[in-house]
C-alpha cells in the first residue's frame, strides 16, 4: 500500500505532468494553476484525510480532467499511428496482389511471389524445391498445424515480426521458411504466428522437402544488428551509437520502457540515425570521453546530451553548462576547483550513481537517461531535490524535458545552479 508521502509525490508528479508550475520550498510545494492562482501542498501530512482533501481540491481545479485529456490524446495518437501503419501495410498488400496477377507476363524463374495451394506444401517432395509464395493468415494457420517439433515460441519475437508487417517494413529477402521431407514445419513458426496476428499477407521464399537433419543447423548464423549496419556505413563507436539511437527513439515513444524492452527494426533505427547523423555522432563522442567521470553509461549520457540540445536549441548556453558540471562535479565549466553545491541536483545524481556502482546496482540505460533529464528539470525549475533525486508518479514514461530559453543578451535569468557557469547569455 502506498504511503501518504508517496501519494502526495504522485499528485505533485501529475501536477507537473499537466503543465502546472510547481516550485519547492522546504517541505512545501507551491502549485500555480492556469488561472494564476496557487496553493501550497506539504510533502507529508499526518493522516490520509488530508491527502483526500488535497486530491479533491486539485480535482476541483481540473487535475483529473487534464490527466484524462492527456491520456486520451496519447491513446488517440497511438491509434492514429497504428491506423496509418495498417493503411501502409494494406497498400503494400494490394500492390503485392497486383503484381501477382502479372505472373504470366514474368514467366520462368523471375516470376513474382504467387498464391500456392496447401497441397504443394504437404505433397511428397523427393528433393528440395523452393517457390516464392504469398502467405495469407489462413494459409499460415494451416501450416502451423504441421509445427509438431520446434523450439518454444517467443512472444517478443512474434511481436517484433508483427510490428514489421503492420508498419510496412516487411521485405521479401532470401531468408525463407521451410518444411522437411516428413511434412513438418522446420523454420518460420514465429513469422507465421505474426502473419495471423497482423491479419496481413506476407511474401517469402518457401522450401519444401528439406532434409530432416537440417533442423539443428538452422539459425546458426549471427543475426545482423543495427551496430553491424552502422559499422558497414563507416560509423565508429557503432555499438554505443546504436544504443544511443534506441534511447533517443524510446524517449520520443509514448511508452519509453516498453519501447526499450521490444526489439526495434534495424531499418527504423538506421533511418533515425540518418536523420541527424552528425549531431548524434558528436553526442556519443562527447559521452564516450566523460561517461566514467559521471558514473553513467555512455549511451545514456550521449542520449541526454543529444535530447537536451535538440529540445533547447544547439546554441543554448545553459545545456553545455549543465552537462559539463554533471560530468566534472565542479562549477565554472570544469576549470575551477569549486565543487558543485551539495544540494545541486547534478551532485546528488553523481553521488547516487557512485553509490549504485559501488553496490553493484547500476540502473538500466533508460532509467539513467530519465534521471539525467530529471536533474535538468530540477535545475531549470530552481527546485531543491532533498537528499536524493527521484520521480515517483509510477508511470511507464520518463520525465519530459523542460525548455530553458537562452536568447543571448536578453536571456531570462539563468537557473540559480548554473549561475556563472557559462559564457554568453545572461549571468
Amino acid at each position: 500500500m502506498a504511503t501518504i508521502k508517496t501519494e502526495i509525490a504522485a499528485l505533485i508528479g501529475q501536477c507537473r505532468h499537466v503543465g502546472w508550475d510547481v516550485e519547492m520550498a522546504g517541505n512545501e510545494h507551491k502549485v500555480t494553476f492556469d488561472d494564476g492562482t496557487s496553493t501550497l501542498i506539504h510533502s507529508s501530512y499526518s493522516d490520509r484525510n488530508a491527502v483526500h482533501r488535497v486530491r479533491r481540491f486539485l480535482d476541483k481545479m481540473g487535475l483529473s480532467d487534464k490527466v484524462e485529456q492527456i491520456e486520451e490524446q496519447h491513446r488517440t495518437d497511438k491509434a492514429a499511428r497504428l491506423a496509418a501503419e495498417r493503411k501502409a501495410a494494406d497498400l503494400a498488400g494490394a500492390k503485392l496482389a497486383k503484381r501477382t496477377t502479372a505472373t504470366a507476363k514474368a514467366a520462368g524463374p523471375y516470376a513474382p511471389p504467387e498464391h500456392v495451394p496447401l497441397d504443394w506444401f504437404l505433397a511428397d517432395h523427393p528433393a528440395p524445391w523452393m517457390r516464392w509464395v504469398i502467405i495469407t493468415p489462413d494459409l499460415a494457420d494451416q501450416l502451423l498445424k504441421c509445427n509438431v517439433s520446434n523450439r518454444p515460441l517467443n512472444a517478443e519475437h512474434i511481436a517484433y515480426f508483427k510490428r514489421l508487417i503492420l508498419s510496412g517494413e516487411w521485405r521479401l529477402t532470401h531468408q525463407g521458411m521451410a518444411m522437411d521431407a516428413n511434412r513438418r514445419l522446420q523454420d518460420g513458426q514465429h513469422r507465421l504466428h505474426a502473419c495471423i496476428q497482423a491479419g496481413r499477407v506476407i511474401a517469402v521464399p518457401f522450401y519444401c522437402g528439406m532434409p530432416t537433419e537440417n533442423f539443428k543447423y538452422v539459425d546458426e548464423g549471427r543475426n545482423r544488428s543495427i551496430a553491424d549496419l552502422l559499422g558497414m556505413a563507416g560509423v565508429t563507436q557503432r555499438t554505443t551509437v546504436a544504443t544511443t539511437i534506441k534511447l533517443v527513439e524510446a524517449y520520443r515513444d509514448p511508452i519509453p520502457r516498453s519501447y526499450m524492452r521490444n526489439k526495434a527494426s534495424n531499418a527504423h533505427l538506421h533511418d533515425a540515425f540518418k536523420g541527424d547523423p552528425e549531431r548524434l555522432a558528436d553526442a556519443v563522442t562527447w559521452a564516450r570521453r566523460h561517461y566514467d567521470n559521471a558514473k553513467l553509461v555512455a549511451s545514456a549520457l550521449g542520449a541526454a546530451a543529444y535530447l537536451l540540445r535538440d529540445a533547447n536549441g544547439p546554441d543554448n548556453a545553459f545545456v553545455p553548462a549543465f552537462l559539463t558540471g554533471l560530468v566534472s562535479g565542479v562549477k565554472g565549466g570544469g576549470d575551477s576547483r569549486i565543487l558543485l553545491d551539495k544540494d545541486d541536483p547534478r551532485m546528488l545524481l553523481r553521488k547516487d550513481m557512485q553509490r549504485r556502482r559501488e553496490h553493484g546496482s547500476r540502473l538500466r540505460a533508460i532509467d539513467q537517461l530519465g534521471y539525467i533529464l530529471l536533474a535538468w528539470n530540477l535545475v531549470v525549475d530552481r527546485r531543491q531535490a532533498g537528499k536524493r533525486i527521484k520521480w515517483t508518479d509510477g508511470r511507464d514514461d520518463i520525465p519530459r524535458i523542460v525548455v530553458c530559453e537562452d536568447s543571448g543578451a536578453r536571456a531570462s535569468a539563468p537557473p540559480d545552479f548554473l549561475r556563472g557557469e557559462f559564457t554568453g547569455g545572461a549571468q
